[in-house]
């Protein structure tokens, strides 16, 4: 599959899409069990973060279920190893608030060209190994990839300007290991790897 490419434009703070791209998110979950259901994504009651959900090529049911102003959403794979799940977003421009936080067999995923912001907690205390962000992200929010024990490999946007508190906490996360990643982050928050106790 091609990676969808946004075309925008800026004029009087406005960025302006192609509306024949379609901006999709590309992740692979790691099945090991598939005796429950596996937690897809979480989003706000009234501000659904995706138009259309498709597994291994194919539009799915998804399973529902509210936590607090949350519903989650999980999908019950028939096989164990790799499936890709393709999110198609509603707003192109961002990846939203605890969208795949906790979302434990989540290890990759790739984010379209034309996302500015990653939200708060995006991945928080999932098990995303490997993240490709485009350069046209800006902003990475607070606690987006806290407790993320197993993120190795993330690319740093050449647009980014600020990341959040916590980001890529705590001290413990591979990213830490990486003198030149960790210098370049602390570059742009220096508490980018304390984490929530």
């Amino acid at each position: 599959m091609v990676r969808p490419n946004v075309s925008h434009c800026v004029q009087e703070n406005e960025v302006h899409y192609n509306p024949l791209i379609i901006p999709i998110v590309i992740a692979t979950y790691n099945v090991a069990d598939t005796s429950q259901p596996m937690l897809l994504y979480s989003e706000p009651k009234n501000n659904p973060y995706f138009t259309k959900v498709t597994v291994d090529g194919t539009e799915v049911e998804l399973l529902s279920g509210e936590v607090g102003d949350y519903i989650q959403y999980g999908y019950h794979f028939a096989t164990t190893g790799e499936h890709t799940v393709e999110y198609t977003l509603n707003d192109p421009t961002a990846i939203g608030e605890r969208v795949f936080k906790e979302c434990e067999a989540l290890t990759s995923v790739i984010i379209p060209d034309g996302v500015i912001t990653i939200g708060d907690r995006a991945f928080q205390r999932s098990a995303v190994a490997n993240v490709m962000l485009p350069d046209s992200v800006t902003s990475i929010g607070r606690y987006s990839f806290e407790r993320c024990s197993n993120l190795a490999s993330i690319n740093i946007p050449s647009g980014l300007v600020s990341v959040g508190y916590g980001a890529f906490g705590p001290p413990s996360n591979p990213l830490y290991e990486n003198e030149t990643l960790r210098n370049i982050i602390l570059g742009f928050n220096e508490y980018a790897f304390k984490w929530e106790k």
